[in-house]
C-alpha cells in the first residue's frame, strides 16, 4: 500500500523547504545573534553589519544547491561535493556572526567580520553627523590618533540613541560636528 519515497524526491522537497525558509532565515538569524548572544544591557546601539544579511543568503544558497546536488545525483563525487558545500555553508553562517557594532557609555565597537576597532569615550576626539536630507546619515567617530570608525545610520539610531551619543560627547567634552553632505 505504501511506497518508498525516492532519495531524489526528499531531497528535492528539502530544497523546496529551504527555498521557502530562506528569506525568513537572512531576516532573523544576524539579528537573533546579535541580540542574544551580544547582548549588552548598557549597549543602547547594538546591530549586526549588513554583511551578515548577505552572508547568510549565500549559505541558504549553498543548502539549497547541496540538496539539488544530491536530489539529481547521488554518488562519491557528490557526496563529497555535498559534504564541501555544507562546510562552507557552516563556515559562512559562522562568519555572519562576527560582524556588529555596539555602541555604550564606555565605547565604541565597530567589528567587521575579523576586524575589530575599539574606541573609548575618553578617546574620541570628534563626532560627525553627516547627512543627506531626506536619507539616512552616517556617524564618523575619530579618536585622538586621528582612528576614525564610520557607523551608518539604521533603524537602531531613534531618537533615543542621538539623543545619548550627544549627552556623551558633552560629558567627555567631545566635539559634536553635524553637517550636510
Amino acid at each position: 500500500m505504501f511506497k518508498r519515497l525516492s532519495p531524489g524526491l526528499l531531497f528535492s522537497m528539502a530544497a523546496l523547504a529551504a527555498a521557502l525558509l530562506t528569506p525568513l532565515v537572512v531576516l532573523f538569524y544576524p539579528i537573533f545573534h546579535v541580540q542574544t548572544f551580544l547582548y549588552d544591557a548598557s549597549a543602547f546601539v547594538l546591530f549586526p553589519s549588513g554583511i551578515n544579511f548577505m552572508l547568510v543568503s549565500i549559505a541558504c544558497v549553498v543548502v539549497i544547491l547541496f540538496c539539488i546536488l544530491l536530489a539529481y545525483k547521488r554518488n562519491v563525487l557528490t557526496y563529497i561535493a555535498s559534504v564541501l558545500l555544507i562546510g562552507g555553508s557552516i563556515g559562512m553562517l559562522y562568519m555572519a556572526t562576527l560582524s556588529y557594532v555596539k555602541i555604550n557609555d564606555e565605547q565604541i565597537v565597530q567589528q567587521h567580520l575579523f576586524d575589530e576597532q575599539i574606541v573609548r569615550w575618553d578617546d574620541v576626539n570628534e563626532v560627525v553627523l553627516e547627512y543627506v536630507i531626506g536619507d539616512v546619515g552616517e556617524y564618523i567617530f575619530t579618536a585622538n590618533d586621528g582612528k576614525q570608525i564610520i557607523i551608518p545610520e539604521t533603524g537602531q539610531f531613534n531618537s533615543e540613541a542621538k539623543s545619548k551619543i550627544y549627552q556623551l560627547t558633552s560629558q567627555y567634552n567631545v566635539r559634536f560636528i553635524e553637517r550636510e553632505k
